[in-house]
């Protein structure tokens, strides 16, 4: 099997996180509704934007800055600091709050690059 280049890497992470942003209400963090059991907002909110142009912007950023073979060779930095920042807004902001992005864990992997 061939082996996918640079682009063809990007091309499908931006499709697999474009299509998170279909479902953005089933995903973004609503801690009132995640109290209530839909526990997956907690890692999911992350990969949902607040509108197309805030994806755009976070993916021109990571695909700008950070190679490929980064996102494989990390993945369990990756879920950890998705568990770890929801849980940081879980715990630390008590009123009803929504949450959705890429930006806290982009400084993540950025600093980690």
């Amino acid at each position: 099997m061939q082996k996918l280049n640079k682009f063809s890497i990007y091309i499908i992470l931006l499709v697999f996180f474009g299509v998170f942003q279909i479902f953005e209400s089933a995903l973004i963090f609503d801690r009132d509704i995640f109290l209530k059991g839909e526990v997956w907002r907690l890692v999911t909110s992350h990969f949902v934007h607040s509108s197309w142009i805030h994806f755009l912007i976070n993916s021109v950023l990571l695909i700008s800055i950070v190679p490929p073979k980064f996102f494989k060779e990390h993945l369990s930095f990756l879920s950890f600091s998705s568990v770890f920042t929801g849980l940081g807004i879980l715990f630390t902001l008590d009123s009803h709050i929504t949450y959705q992005g890429f930006s806290g864990l982009s400084f993540a992997i950025i600093f980690l690059y």
